[in-house]
């Protein structure tokens, strides 16, 4: 995973690592409807948070497999000429199995692409769009997007005013779980192929399942005054389970 291609670096920082450590830094960013955050990870954990301070901000820890004489870098950079921003933190070393925390600017567009590394994501955010191989949890408000992972489970847990637009859920192999607000009110698609749909009834809800019970569309919600097209949440899995609550 590397840096988008039409950016140019503006600042390079470095870990010394080996033996652990930490790293810190923050970044200023302006808040643009074009506004764009960027994290890449290999393995580990990634955090992904609202900044209260405005800015981007980078906390590292962990170990890499380097001599202590070595580091493992990050480059943060900018698109030019650009409305907005666009600022990518991306780790240098493939074998560092780190804990990075980020933390953005809440109404941005929120991007993170990772190998195998767990996500864990909060936060309101224009635009969602996380893919790895490990675990997703995300706990967000008004907000559109997806959620995928290749093998670990996804968990969406929406609160506040819920989705925003289309927001899906997804795993190949592992457990989805989906939880929307009461209040909420859009659309429903579950669906797995070997796995259960666990979709309980709901005073709020209207269901209606395929033949086989591995499928399920459905509304929560009653009449909504505004026009336009209504949110859509998915949640699918390939081998494993879905299931979807509703919230307080």
């Amino acid at each position: 995973m590397a840096a988008p291609c039409t950016a140019r670096a503006i600042a390079i920082f470095a870990l010394a690592a080996g033996c652990g450590g930490s790293w810190s830094a923050s970044f200023p960013m302006g808040v643009t409807a074009d506004s764009k955050l960027s994290v890449s990870a290999y393995k580990g954990t990634v955090r992904l948070r609202e900044s209260r301070s405005g800015q981007i901000e980078v906390v590292v820890r962990g170990k890499a497999p380097v001599p202590l004489d070595q580091a493992v870098a990050f480059t943060i950079v900018a698109e030019p000429d650009g409305p907005g921003r666009h600022l990518a933190v991306v780790p240098a070393a493939m074998d560092a199995e780190l804990d990075l925390e980020v933390a953005a600017p809440a109404g941005i567009r929120l991007y993170c692409s990772c190998s195998a590394a767990d996500v864990q994501v909060s936060g309101a955010w224009s635009l969602l769009r996380v893919v790895t191989a490990g675990t997703i949890d995300a706990r967000v408000d008004a907000t559109a997007g997806s959620l995928r992972s290749q093998r670990g489970d996804v968990r969406l847990d929406a609160r506040g005013a819920g989705p925003t637009g289309e927001l899906r859920a997804e795993s190949t192999s592992g457990n989805v779980s989906v939880t929307l607000p009461a209040r909420w009110t859009g659309q429903l698609k579950f669906r797995t192929q070997t796995g259960k749909l666990d979709v309980p009834t709901h005073k709020g809800l209207q269901t209606i399942w395929d033949e086989n019970l591995k499928g399920v569309v459905g509304r929560l919600g009653g009449r909504r005054e505004e026009d336009g097209p209504l949110p859509t949440v998915w949640g699918v899995s390939g081998t494993g389970n879905v299931l979807f609550r509703v919230g307080e």
